[in-house]
């Protein structure tokens, strides 16, 4: 990742290289009575760190493995899927001159969407800003018929729950939002009623994928490009968040099957078409800006690196060194 992957690999790093000095020498029982561990055993430095690393498919998986000083990794494919998945990649016109307005087109396209692949099951449309969530399912709430019919009386418990006039309003309709923005208790309300079935849509942004876990039938990813302020503009949504968020699709116990849409430009058809084919090789960003001077300023003026050759053993020890290998 562009801002924050050369502080992990940084971080990742530091810790490789003091597991190695705490390994090379056996402290005295002084020196650990008087650190931050006085409970600890001599012996006790002596153990092994252990890094678990998790991601989708990565071509060069043997390389993170080593970076992380793994013994092996292990490789899961598409077989291992409780609920074998559906990809459906929706051309919606060219963007033309204005990208604000191809994004914000899209958003009538979704009723569509959700009426053809739904089946009348649950169904998660990741959309890329707080604004876009709430805009989204305030539409829908005024203009789609729910698929099925809703159980009004839990609908109108969980309303009744939160005082935000706008989630009452769509969760009186079956739909709700869900974002960072949310206080914490009325993203709990939004995610119990998804959870007991009662919401047949939800639209959220790409948080959602990385961490609770909402499966649904359906998922719709509406744009693959997002707003990143005015410095850097629209910019492509990373394979990897795609990959996150096209994995909510189908339901372990409900569904025999999860069915994924990923809404685009007509242009960029095709490149979707090929998600399946996995992500990117993935590189260190210590030679972009001046991160790697950053990060060995950082470690110096932590005491983790008080000389060249511990510099060259510890840039050794990065993602950067097995890349340029």
């Amino acid at each position: 990742e562009k801002d924050r992957g050369s502080c992990l690999e940084s971080v990742i790093s530091r810790m490789k290289t003091i597991q190695r000095a705490a390994s090379s020498r056996m402290l005295a029982s002084y020196e650990i009575a008087s650190s931050s561990f006085k409970q600890a055993q001599p012996n006790d430095l002596m153990t092994n760190m252990r890094i678990v690393a998790v991601s989708a498919t990565l071509p060069n998986l043997g390389q993170l493995a080593s970076f992380v000083e793994s013994g092996e990794a292990y490789v899961f494919d598409d077989s291992y899927r409780p609920v074998p998945l559906s990809i459906f990649v929706q051309a919606c016109g060219h963007i033309g001159k204005n990208r604000y307005l191809f994004d914000k087109s899209l958003d009538q396209h979704v009723p569509s969407i959700l009426k053809r692949f739904s089946s009348g099951r649950p169904a998660i449309v990741f959309c890329h800003s707080k604004k876009e969530t709430e805009t989204l399912s305030s539409q829908l709430s005024n203009s789609y018929t729910a698929p099925t019919k809703l159980n009004d009386s839990a609908l109108r418990k969980f309303a009744g729950q939160t005082n935000t006039p706008s989630l009452q309003k769509c969760l009186l309709r079956g739909i709700a939002f869900h974002h960072a923005g949310l206080d914490a208790s009325d993203r709990r309300i939004v995610e119990e009623a998804f959870t007991s079935g009662s919401l047949f849509c939800l639209c959220a942004t790409s948080t959602l994928a990385m961490g609770v876990n909402l499966p649904a039938f359906l998922v719709v990813i509406k744009g693959t490009s997002a707003y990143r302020g005015a410095a850097n503009g629209h910019q492509d949504i990373d394979m990897g968040t795609l990959l996150q968020m096209v994995g909510r699709a189908g339901r372990p116990g409900f569904d025999k099957s999860g069915t994924a849409v990923i809404m685009t430009d007509s242009l960029s058809k095709t490149r979707y078409e090929n998600i399946s084919q996995g992500l990117k090789v993935v590189e260190s960003r210590l030679l972009e800006s001046n991160n790697l001077t950053e990060c060995l300023n950082n470690e110096i003026s932590q005491g983790v690196i008080t000389c060249a050759e511990e510099a060259l053993d510890w840039i050794k020890h990065s993602l950067l060194f097995h890349r340029i290998q």
